[in-house]
């Protein structure tokens, strides 16, 4: 048990004198630094004040000066008009667009020639009104409607010079009522004497009437200056007090809504920030108030200064008070230094002692051991003490040299040394150690000891070899997988794969993403499937067919790690194509035999009404043989007549015609019933039967006499007699040319192209060759080879299964016959069927 020395508790009043300065030190402190921060405050508040009041004035006179220039530009249009001594209507519409174009508050000009007082602005000529307002040339309103139109232009004409009307309401392009004002300018030829002024008393030639949006105007004349936090109220001092407001523009720091029915409470706010100007606008005196909102930026640099002040003050107090508090802790430091030094000599004995690592020293120019723990003796089996001369003595010979390099190398140039080697101990035994060194400098940077510990690492070394053994055999079973097998991450990222895939090597695929090595149609679905994986730890399956006609399935798999936390995934693809294909046949197998047992109860079904039909018919026939005499006596006396709306001479010859076309079709149905139930039988698989082929190859185009009709108009049918018999399962002959002559007529493209089935007896190698010739589209050289391979198809698109062909050629291997093929694209197909002859004709 580890003893700790007891050190006796430091007490001290709370307010000794140690912590008296302290506290003194804080107060006075945090009273200078509250002082200065007032103190600038105040300095910085009267500075912001002055310089608000500039920022104000430059905005003034940036307005002013827009009001000028658009002032001015009526009057040059004014001049212009003078000086022509009349109005071109291209020429005025080309000099007042370009007015227009070059002041962004003037939005129309009209001129309006002699006395005219129109009641509509559209009513002057095309020519006369030229407006910004909108795309096309003419206002979006109607400004001689207004009072005020009329009035300024009395006035302009009684003053002979430029008048301004009170504000004027219009619509915004956004919504809205925003205020404009217009100006009128009367317009004296220029050849008569005259002088601007009341003392005028001749009548102008006419006015040039010029319109402003006080928005634009101001947005002109403000856009260009930094926004500091300044709102513009525009005032009409001429007018009376309801129809003094004309537009109130809002700081680009703090945008909001002020209008002619709140204008007043913005006036009470800013009454003591706010800065008032007077300019004269023709005839009239516009007030141009300018207020400041919370925003205001300030050109002081110093805006943080009292704060900044503040916070120096209370950080000097703090580190004050914390030098007076280390003076008192220095004492207590050096009293319990001293006896952690005590503690830490105690537990470093305690600890070289009892733990299992035996710790070592020696000097850096000999292996001659300064220290040397006892746990060396548990690793050796035997007592030793610090009279062993050397690390060197129990290694294993084989091991010496390279242990005494490495500790050579710590102690020259200072690196580490780790050393895995053997030693023998004091019973002969030989174990596995690790032993680990370290350079020890002085304080000019000089080696002059070195230490370290040894380890027993057996059972680890033993485990570590296990470990490698069983790693490989799981990496031989992991690479050897028929299976695709990778781990990825969260994201997806490949940690591990073992085997290459045609899309990209193994090697290559680790630290890509999973989705690069998945189809497109499934990186969706793997996508959201990992992040289940993570979150719920399900497992998640997935099929999916690649380009190359395989098929696969796989999962995705959580890993857990050793606290049950999901770190990993694994993701296993198997190749599934064979099984599913065996799944397909084997359904397709069934199908048919549904199929065959479906036709062996339509059949049944059949052969009932069928038998009715044949049974009347004849009795029908007898009838009419009986009563044909009778009939041919009676028109004998009295004349032809009518029998089912024919005369009695062409009922003659029709009606045993379609009595026996009856019996023919019936009995037609009946054989095709016989086919259809000898095709559903149970097929015994017995090859001794005795087959006759051109039965077989009736039956089969009887079972294919519809598809024939539908996809050829020439088919022909060539059977010789005295074919010899063969040996065979007739159902499994039958199945071959069926499929082989359903291939044939689905090649066909038209009904004009024909088939051909014929047979015939190959004496000089005893076998019957059954051949099926068409005109179809023929078969490429590259398909050739894969005809009979199961579901190969060339027409998958169409339904086509590719099993007829496979299931053929298993048949003939059975019946020792054989297929073989001729093709040429384009041309058609000539398939050879031969069957060996058992019985000789």
């Amino acid at each position: 048990m580890i003893k700790r020395s007891q050190s006796p508790p430091f007490t001290r009043p709370l307010f000794g004198s140690e912590n008296s300065a302290v506290w003194l030190a804080a107060i006075v402190g945090l009273s200078l630094s509250f002082a200065a921060l007032l103190l600038i405050q105040k300095q910085l508040e009267a500075h912001k004040l002055l310089d608000f009041e500039w920022v104000a004035h430059n905005r003034i006179r940036a307005l002013n000066h827009g009001l000028d220039n658009s002032m001015l530009a009526v009057s040059t249009l004014r001049d212009h008009v003078a000086a022509s001594g009349g109005v071109n209507d291209e020429g005025f519409g080309v000099f007042a667009q370009s007015l227009l174009d070059r002041h962004q508050g003037l939005k129309l000009l009209i001129w309006i020639s002699g006395l005219a007082h129109p009641e509509r602005i559209e009513d002057l000529p095309e020519g006369h009104v030229v407006s910004n307002l909108e795309v096309g040339g003419r206002p979006g309103f109607n400004l001689a409607a207004s009072p005020r139109f009329a009035e300024t232009l009395a006035r302009a004409r009684e003053q002979g010079r430029m008048a301004a009307s009170g504000r004027i309401a219009y619509r915004s392009p956004e919504g809205g009522t925003q205020y404009g004002f217009m100006t009128a300018s009367p317009v004296y030829d220029r050849f008569e004497p005259s002088s601007d002024g009341p003392e005028n008393n001749r009548d102008p030639d006419g006015f040039i009437v010029g319109f402003f949006q006080l928005g634009d105007l101001i947005n002109d004349a403000i856009s260009i200056l930094e926004p500091r936090g300044v709102e513009i109220l525009i005032l009409d001092e001429s007018a009376p007090t309801p129809d003094r407001f004309l537009h109130f523009y809002a700081s680009r720091l703090s945008p909001r809504d002020i209008d002619a029915t709140n204008y007043a409470e913005w006036w009470h706010d800013a009454v003591e920030t706010k800065v008032t100007e007077r300019v004269q606008v023709a005839d009239r005196q516009l007030a141009i108030v300018c207020g400041r909102t919370g925003l205001f930026r300030s050109a002081e640099a110093f805006q943080q200064g009292p704060w900044m002040v503040l916070a120096a003050g209370l950080v000097f107090t703090v580190l004050l008070s914390f030098y007076l508090a280390r003076i008192r802790e220095n004492n207590r430091e050096r009293t319990a230094m001293e006896l952690q030094l005590v503690e830490r000599e105690e537990l470093f004995r305690q600890m070289t002692e009892t733990v299992d690592e035996a710790f070592w020293a020696t000097a850096a120019d000999s292996y001659e051991l300064l220290y040397l723990s006892p746990a060396y003796g548990r690793i050796i089996g035997s007592d030793v003490g610090i009279d062993r001369p050397s690390l060197l003595d129990a290694a294993h010979p084989d091991d010496r040299e390279t242990l005494a390099r490495a500790l050579e190398r710590t102690a020259n140039d200072g690196s580490d040394t780790e050393v895995v080697h053997r030693i023998r101990r004091a019973d002969g035994m030989l174990r596995w150690v690790r032993t680990r060194g370290f350079a020890v400098r002085d304080d000019e940077g000089n080696i002059y000891r070195v230490v370290g510990f040894v380890e027993d690492i057996t059972e680890r070394k033993l485990a570590d070899e296990a470990l490698r053994e069983s790693e490989a055999k799981l990496r031989d079973m992991f690479q050897h997988s028929p299976d695709i097998i990778m781990t990825v991450d969260f994201h997806g990222k490949v940690l591990l794969m073992n085997r290459s895939i045609p899309a990209l090597p193994s090697e290559r695929a680790v630290g890509r993403n999973a989705l690069a090595l998945m189809p497109r149609d499934l990186r969706a679905w793997f996508r959201k499937a990992l992040k289940q994986v993570f979150r719920k730890g399900v497992i998640r399956q997935f099929q999916y067919s690649a380009d190359d006609a395989t098929y696969w399935e796989g999962r995705v798999v959580p890993i857990n790690d050793d606290d049950g936390q999901i770190s990993a995934a694994m993701v296993i693809a198997a190749d599934v194509t064979d099984k599913r294909n065996l799944e397909e046949q084997a359904l397709h197998n069934a199908r048919l035999a549904s199929i065959g047992v479906l036709a062996a109860g339509v059949a049944h079904e059949i052969n009932n009404p069928n038998n009715a039909i044949q049974f009347n018919a004849a009795l029908v026939s007898r009838a009419w043989s009986d009563i044909t005499p009778i009939l041919r006596e009676y028109s004998e006396e009295h004349g032809d007549f009518a029998l089912g709306g024919l005369s009695f001479a062409e009922s003659c010859d029709t009606y045993p015609r379609l009595l026996s076309e009856i019996s023919h079709n019936s009995d037609r149905i009946r054989r095709i019933v016989q086919n259809l139930k000898h095709m559903s039988r149970q097929d015994t698989g017995k090859l001794s039967e005795i087959v006759d082929i051109q039965q077989v190859l009736e039956a089969t185009v009887m079972i294919l006499h519809n598809q024939i009709q539908k996809f050829t108009d020439f088919f022909a049918l060539e059977v010789p007699d005295g074919l010899p018999t063969v040996s065979g399962n007739s159902q499994q002959l039958e199945q071959v040319f069926v499929n082989v002559l359903l291939n044939a007529l689905q090649s066909l493209p038209d009904r004009s192209r024909k088939i051909q089935l014929g047979a015939a007896y190959d004496s000089d190698n005893n076998i019957v060759l059954v051949t099926v010739q068409d005109e179809g589209r023929g078969i490429a050289e590259r398909d050739m080879g894969r005809l009979t391979e199961p579901f190969f198809s060339t027409r998958t698109d169409a339904g086509g299964t590719g099993l007829g062909l496979s299931i053929s050629r298993s048949i003939m291997e059975k019946l020792g016959g054989s297929l073989g093929f001729e093709s040429r694209l384009g041309s058609g197909t000539t398939v050879t069927i031969r069957i060996p002859v058992t019985h000789p004709a």
